[in-house]
């Protein structure tokens, strides 16, 4: 009797061990910690235009006759649009000018179109700062005026061509309808966070127009950038 009291004992010594163990491992502690919010908020990218003008140099332009006559007799001028000189400024600042080639049979008159001095042509250049890296920069390009003299003859602005950063230079896009828009994504490692938009075009001789009178001729465009 004895024996089995010890066991009893025991086996009670045991699960009030356990139970012991059990009510330490069941306790809790609450701690505090403050965590801080730091934000730098940037609302608007700024810009910089660095060629705020599109300059073509000094070309020679002339308009060709498609050989047709007007009720009068006399050349009915570039009435179809085939026979036009142009120049164009790349989005790296070279420009280059064309005419078209004549048809003799046709009694065409060429269009003449050359450069003559190419030193101050230059693209337009829109720098971009303090931008979020990957936040998208919506351009708009609107507003276009046709690049005219003092005596209110114009040469006809007939597209733009845009490249942003690196990227492959957009193909031409019209001035006339619509404003041009599209969007790239600003990129904080470019260039020291200076992202550029350089931006070129293309003017010809309007059509009904042979020849324009020499002298400086000036246009504009309008870049909105909405961030």
């Amino acid at each position: 009797m004895k024996h089995f009291v010890k066991k009893s004992l025991f086996a009670g010594a045991l699960l009030c061990a356990t139970a012991l163990s059990g009510t330490a491992m069941a306790q809790s502690t609450t701690e505090t910690v403050q965590v801080g919010i730091s934000v730098q908020n940037t609302v608007n990218a700024a810009l910089d235009a660095t060629n705020n003008s599109i300059n073509f140099g000094v070309i020679a332009l002339r308009g060709g006759s498609d050989g047709l006559l007007a009720a009068d007799g006399t050349s009915a001028g570039n009435t179809d649009g085939d026979m036009n000189a142009t120049a164009t400024v790349l989005t790296d600042g070279t420009v280059t000018a064309e005419g078209q080639a004549i048809d003799p049979l046709d009694l065409d008159v060429a269009a003449i179109g050359f450069v003559v001095d190419d030193s101050s042509a230059q693209q337009a250049i829109i720098n971009i700062t303090n931008g979020v890296d990957g936040a998208d920069l919506n351009f708009t390009l609107d507003t276009f005026s046709d690049p005219a003299n003092g005596a209110f003859e114009t040469l006809s602005f007939e597209s733009v061509i845009t490249q942003f950063n690196a990227d492959a230079a957009d193909a031409p896009a019209a001035t006339s309808g619509a404003p041009i828009q599209f969007t790239d994504a600003y990129v904080a490692a470019y260039n020291g966070g200076t992202n550029t938009l350089s931006i070129g075009g293309t003017i010809d001789v309007p059509e009904d127009t042979t020849s324009v009178t020499e002298g400086l001729y000036s246009g504009s465009l309008t870049v909105t950038v909405s961030y």
